[in-house]
């Protein structure tokens, strides 16, 4: 079968043709992340409705709101925050722009790298995928070279899995991984070193993983890092047509933000995304200046909110991921 369009990135219509020039750059990061934005607040308004629909009072959902979702939270960096994902996202572009004109200087090639396993799969009432176990596969897979990525979930709505602890909508991790090297024909021999280590989702057992899509512009290398760091806001649906399989969006109800969301809280930015080699590079420099940035930015938050944070309460319930 043929892969061709699977967990590829989503087409962006927005043209973003010129490198970022020293004088403006931040204006023009600031343009080329609109679209990013828009996927935060989608995302921000599915969550913060599921959460009110469904947890068990309204000073709850309140609490939980404010301690998972706001910007008054931005130090906390966790996952589902879409204020922490903004920050990094945008000192992550910076720090990448450091490095992507010798990315693409002559005898270099820079390719995205989708890796799925069926490890990584979970009915949604009870996720628990282990970020460490699976950046050390991708780490063992590139060992030695230069990379950097981040894993995100999938929902399927319409597909089930069943576990021992029951069965719900099928929420399948998946790695985007931007990897460099002296040629693509090295790239391919090296996916076809490492495919036998990744196994695919049932159903999916004609596809081989790593995907490889080539990045040929700094602008699809910038587009590609911006798709890696947005929110999860819609789900998918796999179809299979002339022997091909595909995917495309697929609408989430309350119940798959709620338990999501219940998931990502959990867990930092800094859990999802790994790199090697010059990649690590720019995933240091952008987890340093998003922590020094993030602390002074809740600092003056804190200090705005005054009286009402020496009040707040602490909502010390465990969040429910079952109905």
């Amino acid at each position: 079968m043929n892969q061709k369009h699977f967990f590829g990135p989503v087409k962006y219509h927005r043209k973003f043709n010129n490198p970022f020039e020293s004088e403006d750059i931040l204006e023009q990061l600031k343009q080329f992340l609109k679209s990013a934005e828009i996927w935060d607040r989608k995302y921000l308004s599915a969550a913060k409705e599921a959460i009110t629909a469904l947890s068990p009072t309204e000073e709850i959902a309140e609490r939980r709101i404010r301690k998972y979702l706001s910007e008054d939270r931005l130090e906390k960096l966790n996952l589902a925050n879409s204020y922490s994902r903004a920050l990094f996202r945008h000192h992550l572009l910076l720090a990448a722009s450091e490095l992507e004109n010798d990315l693409y200087q002559a005898g270099r090639v820079v390719m995205m790298a989708t890796f799925v396993d069926q490890s990584w799969a979970f009915p949604d009432h009870e996720i628990e995928f282990d970020f460490k176990a699976a950046k050390q596969k991708i780490r063992n897979a590139f060992a030695g070279m230069d990379y950097i990525g981040a894993f995100e979930p999938a929902v399927y709505p319409d597909e089930v899995l069943t576990t021992e602890s029951g069965t719900g909508s099928l929420v399948s991790f998946h790695a985007h991984v931007i990897v460099w090297s002296t040629s693509e024909s090295k790239l391919r021999r090296h996916k076809l070193k490492i495919a036998k280590r990744f196994t695919p989702l049932v159903g999916d057992e004609g596809l081989s993983f790593p995907r490889l899509d080539n990045l040929k512009t700094i602008p699809e290398f910038r587009k590609s890092l911006r798709y890696a760091s947005k929110m999860p806001v819609d789900g998918y649906e796999r179809v299979e047509e002339n022997d091909e399989i595909s995917q495309r969006h697929a609408n989430l109800e309350n119940v798959h933000y709620y338990r999501l969301t219940g998931f990502l809280h959990h867990h930092t930015i800094f859990e999802a995304w790994f790199a090697g080699g010059e990649g690590s590079q720019i995933l240091k420099s952008a987890k340093t200046l998003s922590i020094e940035i993030a602390k002074a930015k809740s600092k003056s938050l804190s200090d705005g909110l005054g009286a009402f944070n020496s009040v707040r309460i602490r909502d010390r319930r465990r969040w429910p991921n079952r109905y």
